[in-house]
């Protein structure tokens, strides 16, 4: 019989599992705190809960991940010669290397910005073998940006804009020009910080880049801050989310 995959969203404390829609299938829980987190129990959990013998694909919160946004380089323009620059770039600008994280290109069409985002080693291969150790496969890993954005990008205003939302640790924000992704930001979550990457010094300053209002958008997996100057996203395919992560995790269903 075939088993549907395991949606596994993972936050800095937090994590969010669920197979499709309904209580029964999502399960939530808590780890270490840590970027490392405690890994060893989330294994038998999953596996108590939705059974063996499952894939799981795995989503990462943007807190987890690196992004790197780099100009085109004409001299640049086969395969190995843009990884090859990505691959320097991100390790000369910001500590990214191949060997602590899976690097991997959202290949552009000729002669657009590159995109690259940096999966951490350490995260992947623990939760590798603790879903392995409790009979369940890691099939996949992508982040939360990209689940975002392949569902929610249709609906935005043409042209450039910008599309924030609430994480369960933190808030995210995605650019796009002409629908596709040209930035990634990360913010601490509401309350715990004040300077300028605090929402509301944030807000203003992403003001001046949008032609209006219209072009800002606030996804409803939480409560849009009053200080954000865009418009409220409805959620697709669901009425309400009893988290955050549930909503970045609907987004891959």
């Amino acid at each position: 019989m075939f088993k549907k995959p395991i949606h596994l969203y993972i936050a800095t404390s937090t994590w969010f599992a669920s197979t499709g829609a309904g209580e029964s299938n999502r399960l939530q829980g808590e780890h270490a705190g840590s970027m490392d987190g405690d890994w060893n129990s989330l294994g038998k959990t999953l596996s108590s809960h939705f059974g063996t013998r499952r894939k799981v694909s795995l989503v990462l919160s943007t807190a987890y991940c690196r992004f790197m946004v780099t100009p085109w380089v004409s001299s640049n323009y086969t395969h190995n010669s843009i990884r090859a620059h990505v691959i320097d770039t991100f390790a000369r600008n910001h500590g990214v290397t191949a060997s602590s994280h899976h690097i991997r290109i959202h290949w552009p069409k000729y002669g657009a910005p590159v995109l690259a985002v940096g999966y951490p080693h350490h995260v992947l291969d623990a939760l590798r073998t603790c879903l392995g150790q409790a009979g369940m496969t890691l099939a996949e890993a992508t982040a939360s940006v990209f689940a975002i954005h392949r569902k929610y990008a249709p609906s935005l205003p043409s042209g450039d804009s910008l599309l924030a939302y609430a994480e369960d640790d933190g808030l995210a924000a995605i650019t796009l020009e002409q629908g596709a992704l040209t930035q990634v930001e990360w913010l601490p979550a509401q309350g715990t910080s004040n300077g300028l990457d605090g929402i509301e010094i944030w807000s203003s300053r992403k003001r001046f880049g949008f032609a209006d209002d219209q072009h800002m958008r606030w996804l409803a997996s939480s409560e849009m801050p009053s200080v954000f100057p865009g418009k409220l996203l409805q959620l697709k395919g669901m009425e309400q989310a009893v988290s955050p992560a549930h909503a970045v995790v609907a987004a891959c269903q």
